[in-house]
């Protein structure tokens, strides 16, 4: 009988131990990593969220703008000043798109230190558009010639009855948006009163 030599077929406790630390190790680090990329997916979601928001928002004040049409009638005509205007648009937003409707855009300055974007059409509760802007924002209105006021019609007698272009930014000149308005920048010939 060999009783000398006996062949050990299992783990000790300390190699069973060492396993388990570093499975350990490696689930904690696998973990961390999953973590770190779910945080990263979700700091993306609400970004492309936030950018999605931001251009829908500025989709319905260009869709809307770009419809406005000018009205030979005193009642109907485009008018505007630093913190709102109304006119026509043949593109409400909420209407079926080629009725003329009476759609004013205006920039509420509540309490805190932001402006909100709000829009209305004739008859209807004001839409909030856009929030947390700057509180020095405001409308500014192009003629033809490229000059910009702050109010529309301007003093000076000209002829156009919608401004060639519609911009909202800061006082500093900070561009938020910027729409030309291509439809009718001025009365055509064979406009009627009828409208």
């Amino acid at each position: 009988m060999n009783s000398g030599t006996r062949s050990q077929s299992g783990l000790t406790l300390l190699e069973v131990l060492v396993v388990l630390v570093l499975v350990g190790l490696l689930s904690t680090l696998l973990m961390q990593g999953i973590g770190y990329f779910l945080g990263k997916y979700h700091a993306v979601r609400r970004y492309q969220y936030v950018a999605s928001m931001e251009a829908r928002q500025q989709h319905w004040f260009t869709q809307s703008l770009q419809g406005l049409i000018p009205y030979r009638s005193s009642t109907r005509t485009f008018s505007g000043s630093s913190s709102s205007f109304e006119g026509i648009s043949m593109q409400a937003l909420s209407e079926v798109p080629g009725l003329p409707v009476k759609v004013t855009w205006s920039l509420q300055s509540p309490i805190n230190s932001f402006s909100i974007l709000t829009y209305q059409e004739a008859g209807l509760e004001p839409w909030e558009i856009g929030g947390n802007l700057d509180t020095d924002m405001a409308f500014f209105y192009a003629d033809e010639s490229g000059r910009w006021y702050s109010d529309w019609p301007p003093e000076e007698s000209i002829d156009e009855k919608i401004p060639s272009m519609i911009k909202l930014a800061a006082d500093q000149g900070k561009l938020h948006w910027l729409v030309p308005l291509p439809l009718f920048p001025k009365p055509v010939t064979n406009f009627t009163n009828a409208f």
